[in-house]
């Protein structure tokens, strides 16, 4: 979940996604999202941010690792 107004984020691990319910992870200031781990590994993701109605360059995308342990 976002505290700022008007942002969104999407992180989409892929069809390995070790989350339940599977699927990218959407989410934003006036949508908080509850998803749990359901397997331990090493998985790549994708995560982006945007501003509504934002302009050219007002968003951003990373790629990373996440460890998932017990």
């Amino acid at each position: 979940m976002s505290t700022e107004k008007d942002n969104g984020f999407v992180v989409d691990v892929g069809p390995s996604s070790p989350f339940d319910p599977a699927g990218a992870i959407i989410g934003g200031s006036d949508r908080s999202v509850a998803v749990t781990a359901k397997r331990t590994g090493c998985f790549k993701y994708s995560a982006g941010a945007c501003r509504s109605g934002a302009i050219y360059g007002m968003c951003d995308t990373a790629n990373a690792e996440l460890i998932v342990t017990k």
